[in-house]
């Protein structure tokens, strides 16, 4: 009989070697691969992702700011090294903030500051095999032959023989650079803040210089000499950028752009500004912050042409990138121009953010300029309101959430949204506002809370920004007249609830005062007309008039400027004028921003004047629709004159621009209204 394990047998394997033995074998390799892969795929990964803090870490140069001595007297009162040390922090974080703030779109990769500032990127990781963790190991690895920390110490000194107490200030570097600083004063504080700034203007010269134009002029400026004027801020920001010298073009490029935008806010010297910013392209044409503050430039100074040319040489040379159709469509900004041209910014718009989620950088830009294009192109709601009927402001809220979730603390979307929340979006009506419901009541109080919000938030982190006082005082004056409203209303259906009259004033106070802080900075017409009204609504009518009266023969014909007037006029029951004022606004325009306040204001003071103006009344109302059809209908007596032929924006550039880019993009991703 034949075992199975005679080598002669004839019997057949065993069913485990075969088919089910291969398959889980196969699978037995497949599954040590697979791992292994898996293994080395996270290995290289952790590598890749720890090399960059690591590299950073051991080669950039760190700031560490040391001990300081300091007398009894002053350390019983709480003031010791560590807040010295922490005071000298506070004001270098704070010029660097002020810096991030300044620049449009990219930060300028600022040197860090703070004890270790570079090793702190990296996680405290424990070596295997050995008690000592990885930032230990790289602080010492830099020790021995690494790049020098420079360290920052120093001391405070009691100046004797002085009648009030008095301190000196001295900060030594030492270590990659040296450097000595000293400053008397009696405010231990201030002379922290001058010592680090001269910190920053020694290390980081560039961070300072937009320090100083991005920061009003304050007691710090100082003059060559006891003969001379001190110097301002925008001058010191201007010698900085003439002093600094890089061999990144980048760096140098955002020190030109800096010198255009300080002459640009003197306002002496238009050559310089454009010749600055120009500069700036010609050294890195990949820049885009410096296209896009020369095209701001252009459109803020009337100079289409010219600002035309730049949008479309940028789009030629640089198709990928969304600033070129952003300035495109930002030129079609006028709603009296007709359909047409509305339907080619929405194209330029809608390939500019297609482009922009393209960048590897998120671009939040286009959503805010296209919200600003949606607000500029306002249409009142019209009655009855049409299935079809696109509200612009809730398009425009709708891009503004987009971008707020990819730069959440970027100023410029905080405004625009604090326009577009506290803009009157009252329907068009032919007679005296009527009887709001309590419902609508709280809604537009808590719009109008929201916008305030918004704007106060925009005012905080930015609080030079004209534009941000602007905005905030444009807020607060809506405010004040909704309180106004509600106040007359109460009184004509003698309600006892109504709003507090002293109320009211502190919303027109307030804005008065944020205002004039920033009028030396202030020249549009528009701030002018917004400042007019706050001054109105505190009560100072004659004031509020020879702001209007300063402007010239151009600005008087604004609509911003008729609208404010009529407004001040109707409040004093001057129905006359006011009419004639209003009137003339909607010759300007009937459409976009304020244009349905205007025509509700005319519509109420026909309800108001005697029965000789029922014929102008009713003449109204038979109007009504087509006062209240789409913005983008040519409307009035407004004539729009074509795009301006393009001229070169910079002397340089000689070749001329053609052909306009297509504002049609490709069906499947147009976006329209």
């Amino acid at each position: 009989m034949e075992s199975a394990d005679d080598p002669n047998s004839n019997s057949k394997p065993a069913p485990a070697t075969g088919w089910y033995q291969r398959t889980k074998t196969i699978l037995s390799h497949l599954w040590t691969f697979g791992t292994r892969t898996i293994l080395l795929a996270v290995s290289v990964v952790s590598i890749v992702v720890l090399a960059i803090p690591l590299y950073s870490a051991f080669f950039d140069r760190s700031f560490v700011i040391g001990e300081f001595s300091v007398p009894d007297e002053l350390q019983k009162k709480g003031i010791t090294s560590g807040a010295i040390g922490r005071l000298f922090f506070d004001r270098i974080a704070e010029m660097q903030s002020v810096t991030r703030s300044a620049v449009a779109q990219s930060q300028l990769g600022s040197q860090k500051f703070g004890s270790e500032a570079t090793t702190s990127q990296v996680t405290d990781i424990k070596l295997p095999g050995a008690d000592v963790s990885l930032t230990a190991l790289i602080n010492q690895l830099r020790a021995l032959i690494g790049p020098r920390d420079t360290r920052i110490v120093g001391e405070i000194v009691l100046i004797k023989n002085s009648p009030d107490p008095q301190y000196r200030l001295r900060a030594h570097a030492s270590g990659g650079e040296n450097w000595v600083e000293s400053k008397d004063g009696p405010d231990v504080e201030a002379l922290v803040k001058e010592i680090a700034a001269r910190l920053v203007q020694r290390f980081d010269p560039l961070v300072a210089a937009f320090y100083y134009f991005h920061t009003p002029e304050d007691d710090e400026s100082k003059s060559v000499s006891k003969d001379e004027p001190p110097e301002s801020n925008l001058d010191r920001a201007i010698n900085f950028a003439n002093g600094f010298q890089s061999r990144d073009k980048r760096q140098q490029a955002w020190a030109l752009v800096l010198r255009g935008l300080a002459w640009r806010e003197k306002g002496s010297n238009p050559a310089e500004t454009r010749a600055s910013l120009c500069a700036a392209i010609d050294m890195d044409p990949s820049f885009i912050p410096a296209w896009r503050i020369l095209a701001g430039s252009l459109r803020d100074d009337g100079d289409r042409d010219h600002a035309l040319y730049l949008a479309r040489r940028l789009v030629r040379t640089q198709p990928k990138e969304p600033e070129g159709y952003r300035q495109l469509g930002a030129l079609r900004d006028d709603c009296m121009a007709g359909d047409d041209r509305r339907r080619e910014g929405v194209g330029f718009f809608t390939q500019a953010i297609q482009l922009g989620k393209r960048q590897s950088e998120p671009d939040y830009l286009s959503g805010v300029d296209y919200a600003q294009f949606l607000y500029t192109w306002y249409q009142p709601v019209p009655s009855p309101k049409p299935e079809d009927f696109v509200n612009y402001m809730d398009l425009a809220k709708t891009y503004l959430k987009e971008a707020q979730e990819r730069a959440p603390e970027e100023p410029s979307i905080y405004t625009i949204w604090a326009r577009i929340l506290a803009h009157p979006q009252d329907e068009m009506r032919s007679g005296p506002e009527p009887s709001i419901s309590e419902n609508e009541r709280k809604a537009r109080e808590s719009r109008l809370l929201d916008a305030e919000l918004k704007a106060k938030y925009a005012f905080v982190r930015d609080s030079s920004s004209a534009h941000a006082n602007f905005t905030m005082a444009e807020v607060l004056t809506d405010q004040g007249a909704e309180l106004r409203n509600r106040l007359l209303q109460a009184s004509r259906q003698n309600l006892d609830e109504h709003p507090d009259e002293g109320s009211l004033g502190d919303k027109f106070k307030k804005a008065r005062e944020i205002l004039e802080k920033a009028t030396s900075d202030a020249t549009t017409p528009d701030y002018d007309a917004i400042y007019a009204r706050a001054l109105a609504g505190a009560g100072a009518l004659a004031e509020a008039e020879n702001i209007l009266n300063d402007g010239d023969d151009e600005d008087a014909r604004r609509h911003v400027i008729q609208w404010v007037r009529g407004e001040m006029l109707y409040n004093q029951k001057r129905y006359q004028d006011a009419l004639r004022h209003l009137q003339e606004a909607e010759k300007v325009r009937t459409c976009g921003p304020r244009s349905n306040l205007v025509h509700n204001l005319i519509a109420s003071i026909h309800a108001e004047l005697p029965t000789a103006h029922a014929a102008a009344a009713a003449h109204s109302a038979t109007s009504l629709k087509q006062k209240s059809r789409a913005a983008a209908s040519s409307r009035g007596q407004h004539k729009v004159a074509s795009l301006p032929e393009p001229k070169p924006a910079c002397s340089q550039w000689k070749e001329p621009e053609e052909k306009e880019p297509s504002p049609w993009p490709a069906a499947n991703e147009m976006v329209w209204l």
